[in-house]
């Protein structure tokens, strides 16, 4: 299981761990990823060997990104679940909080719209139409919004947004009614009228909607349209982590098929600028960084996560399991400049010596 290391873990066993790693696969080196959100994942990467006890098969393309222990062990592999089916992936939380970072760095706050809609009261046979239009739904309605921004003249328009369950709606009615947060420009300027408003965004929901269930669709109280107050990664972040235990009742109640196949999305050119401003960091800084993760722990510039893979190959109890050291995550607590001028001068030191 992932967890925060004292430091002496990291100097012994370890080091003993890597040491085997690297000789399991000689052609793979210490590499590091900044991401936009402020995570640095330092890992192995490179071409993959096959070893007798420890297989990467190419299914686990990324094992230094899981957050619990997996087993490796030649068992029978059981039936993958439908997607969706386990809520918003990593990959996912480090896209929506990445895109986030990129509209704090790139747009001003005041020009934003945080947007939120939900779904009014419909029967059961409605709500299932719904879900199983989602994916359509939401294409629909944001190339709507999109294209009434842009006739109000907002030419520079992204989006990223998440899907949520209404959890206490579940809990009152176990009706699964889905609803979306999303982050798109709402103006040019300061002194320019809004792109759009809450009057057009509940007409083009309302008339989505209501194309769906095949009448008409009161949405007078479903959308909400402001202006985030605060940091735009914890404005979307926070919805990230909530309805895990939500979505595995409505699977234990026999609804599991009309979960959303993905709980987030962005526009093309927003992903693209993601991985445009990731920055790829070599071996000799990865390294440098895994020796000074107590000095970022205790100046509370970041936090550490390590991530393990367990070798059930051969023991046969958990206790005598092998735990392979895969992965590091970093996640920094200052802005984006702050976190440059840390990793600059990490280099010039590394260069001089």
């Amino acid at each position: 299981m992932g967890g925060i290391l004292p430091a002496a873990y990291y100097s012994t066993e370890m080091l003993t761990a890597i040491d085997d790693l690297i000789a399991r696969s000689p052609h793979r080196d210490l590499g590091g990823e900044l991401y936009p959100n402020g995570q640095l994942i330092v890992a192995y990467r490179g071409e993959r060997k096959q070893s007798e006890n420890l297989t990467e098969d190419g299914k686990n393309s990324q094992p230094w990104a899981c957050q619990q222990s997996l087993s490796l062990a030649s068992d029978p592999k059981p039936q993958r679940q439908a997607r969706g089916q386990k809520g918003i992936t990593s990959y996912g939380k480090r896209m929506v909080t990445s895109g986030a970072a990129l509209f704090e760095r790139f747009f001003r706050r005041t020009d934003l719209t945080f947007g939120t809609a939900t779904l009014p009261a419909l029967t059961h046979e409605q709500m299932v139409l719904v879900a199983r239009s989602w994916p359509d739904i939401t294409r629909r309605f944001f190339e709507e919004v999109k294209r009434e921004s842009k006739r109000n003249g907002l030419t520079d328009w992204e989006l990223v947004f998440v899907v949520e369950v209404q959890i206490e709606r579940w809990y009152k009615t176990g009706e699964l009614a889905l609803h979306l947060h999303w982050l798109c420009p709402g103006r040019s300027g300061r002194r320019v009228p809004w792109a759009i408003t809450p009057k057009r965004v509940t007409e083009i929901w309302s008339r989505i909607l209501s194309s769906v269930v095949g009448q008409e669709v009161d949405c007078s109280a479903a959308i909400r349209l402001e202006v985030p107050r605060g940091s735009l990664r914890r404005e979307l972040g926070k919805y990230l982590s909530k309805g895990c235990a939500v979505i595995r009742q409505v699977i234990a109640s026999g609804q599991g098929d009309l979960l959303p196949p993905a709980w987030w999305g962005a526009s093309s050119s927003l992903k693209h600028s993601v991985f445009e401003n990731t920055i790829s960091l070599d071996s000799a800084i990865s390294w440098a960084l895994l020796d000074r993760q107590e000095e970022l722990r205790e100046s509370g510039r970041a936090s550490v996560l390590h991530h393990f893979i367990d070798d059930v190959s051969q023991p046969s109890t958990v206790d005598e399991r092998a735990r392979w050291w895969v992965g590091a995550s970093f996640y920094f607590n200052h802005d984006w400049q702050e976190i440059n001028s840390f990793l600059r001068s990490l280099s010039r030191e590394l260069i001089l010596g």
